[in-house]
């Protein structure tokens, strides 16, 4: 059995003093022996289904056992656990794309032969199934292809045009980056600019900061509830209080109250809401806080990248007219932008130009004259090959999203959560695993509620000490489990410290330091800590394996 994808697996705790022991090499064969394989006819998991009957799904067990059989192969079985990291793509998609490659010509979309014009719709019928899928008016709303969730990001952080005055305000726990690797499935943000809510997904919503900064905007942030329940009672942000190039604001109001703050400004600038956090898991109010934010006067940009994979988003719900941003990774990482026909993006600049962009260059000289609509912001020609199978890729989606993958994976999040919670060490009865998030005492019904399928945490040795993750990773290499993946300081540093009780670490950081610097300063989990996660494949068997894992 391989445990792959999920971010940290210890094979042996079997210090006297409590430290790791990592395990000889003629153990790293033999460490999963130990576990025999769950069926569906096992006592531990009809034990779990009748505690969890929202879990029962004919169509994921069907698409699990049809499309995800590299997961299940008896000889090499796999449990992965990162679906925040990277989703996994069934196989029918793989089939039919080789399919539609073999049989059909496809050309350049950039002129009027057969083979082009293939191109070009098989362009449209994606778009269409964009749009489809979170629920957008194609009468209002057109599609950008751009190279990745980053490339359609970069767009509104480069493009928008800050005035005197404004600010670049977005949560604590946006994302810094996001580990790419072939995603199935679309990722989608949300925003919204002045009166009319506009989308964008972000995977480096962080790095927005270095375009707002040039153009001479105040960087501010809004805290994550201290006991990461904030979010059960929706709470607005206040956006008034407001001062110095980095500030921090707090939660003080509740939705409904009449005590709402107002902005000074008439063009407070730009507002990033996290919908779904990738280290904490944790869920914006977003009906509640795009409306508010549009109602001060920012444009309003919701990172959806982690919620998406699992829930649904309806841009008809928001009551607006979106520029949307999707990414879905196959065959490598796409992003696309829905953008406001009513005028959106005439207000954001894009300071080149390039092949597929233009009409008319001249040169030598400089006169130039764009493409109108969504190709002037794409950058070059179109990966158009990995548009074909978008649509089959959304169809599968919705299908497993119509059945009850968001309650399957709620019900796979919470017994795992408090199965962790029960490991304890050989000797003595102290934790083995810190969970950093969820909330430990959230109910059922709230956990699903307010966090995604994803579980932060630090394993920890008998004496009550976290242990580095890279500790953790090195035990997991010897005893060859493959493709682990940490979360460290630059996935999402805000969320990470404040989850980890370590926000001084942050603070102290300066540029040019690494993080061995600051685990010489600070201790050798200052770093960061470890993630798992459940998504479109995820089965009992992988929670299951996991815990046996984690107590063997």
């Amino acid at each position: 059995m391989k445990l792959c994808g999920f971010n940290l697996c210890f094979p042996g705790f079997n210090r006297a003093d409590g430290a790791i022991q990592l395990p000889d090499d003629d153990d790293s064969e033999n460490f999963l022996q130990g576990i025999t394989p769950i069926g569906n006819t096992s006592p531990d998991f009809l034990s779990f289904l009748a505690k969890n009957p929202e879990y029962n799904s004919p169509f994921l067990d069907a698409l699990r056992h049809n499309d995800f059989k590299r997961l299940d192969d008896p000889c090499s079985p796999s449990c992965y656990m990162d679906y925040t990291g990277a989703g996994l793509y069934p196989e029918s998609l793989a089939k039919s794309f080789a399919d539609q490659l073999t049989k059909n010509v496809y050309g350049n979309p950039h002129s009027e032969n057969p083979s082009s014009q293939l191109s070009s719709r098989a362009n449209e019928n994606a778009k269409q199934a964009v749009l489809s899928f979170i629920d957008a008016n194609p009468n209002v709303y057109d599609v950008i292809w751009t190279s990745n969730a980053t490339g359609a990001l970069k767009i509104l952080a480069e493009g928008y045009p800050y005035q005197a005055g404004q600010s670049l305000v977005m949560s604590v726990d946006s994302h810094s980056s996001y580990p790419f690797s072939f995603h199935a499935f679309p990722n989608i943000g949300l925003t919204r600019i002045n009166a009319n809510p506009s989308l964008g997904l972000s995977d480096s919503v962080n790095g927005m900061r270095a375009f707002a900064d040039r153009a001479g905007a105040k960087v501010e942030y809004l805290e994550l509830p201290d006991d990461l329940r904030g979010h059960r009672n929706p709470a607005i942000f206040d956006f008034s209080q407001t001062a110095g190039r980095s500030t921090v604001l707090t939660y003080i109001f509740d939705i409904g109250t009449t005590n709402r703050p107002e902005r000074s400004s008439a063009a407070p600038g730009l507002f990033v809401a996290t919908a779904q956090s990738n280290i904490t898991g944790l869920k914006a109010p977003i009906h509640e806080l795009v409306p508010l934010a549009s109602s001060l006067g920012y444009t309003t940009l919701l990172d959806a990248a982690a919620l998406l994979p699992t829930s649904r988003l309806s841009l008809e719900k928001l009551h607006g007219s979106l520029d949307a941003h999707l990414q879905d990774g196959w065959p490598s990482d796409r992003a696309w932008c829905a953008r406001d026909q009513a005028g959106f993006t005439r207000g954001l600049h894009k300071p080149w130009f390039c092949g597929g962009t233009v009409q008319l260059v001249q040169a030598p000289g400089m006169a130039v004259t764009m493409e109108q609509g969504p190709a002037r912001f794409e950058d070059g020609t179109i990966d158009f090959l990995s548009t074909l199978i978008i649509p089959q890729a959304f169809a599968t989606l919705d299908k497993a999203l119509n059945n009850s993958l968001g309650a399957r994976v709620a019900a796979l999040t919470y017994w795992t959560v408090d199965q962790m919670t029960k490991i304890k060490h050989e000797v003595g009865t102290s934790p083995f695993i810190l969970v950093r998030s969820p909330n430990i005492l959230l109910t059922k019904a709230e956990m699903a509620k307010l966090h995604g399928g994803l579980i932060a945490f630090e394993v920890m040795d008998k004496t009550g000490e976290e242990l580095a993750f890279e500790l953790a990773a090195c035990a997991h290499a010897q005893a060859k489990v493959l493709h682990v993946y940490n979360c460290d300081r630059s996935s999402n540093p805000g969320g990470g410290a404040s989850i980890m009780k370590t926000k001084e670490v942050v603070a102290d950081f300066q540029s040019g330091e690494t993080k061995k610097d600051i685990q010489a300063k600070w201790g050798v989990r200052a770093a960061g800590l470890t993630r798992a996660s459940f998504g479109l494949a995820s089965n009992f068997a992988d929670a299951f394996y996991f815990i046996k894992f984690m107590e063997s």
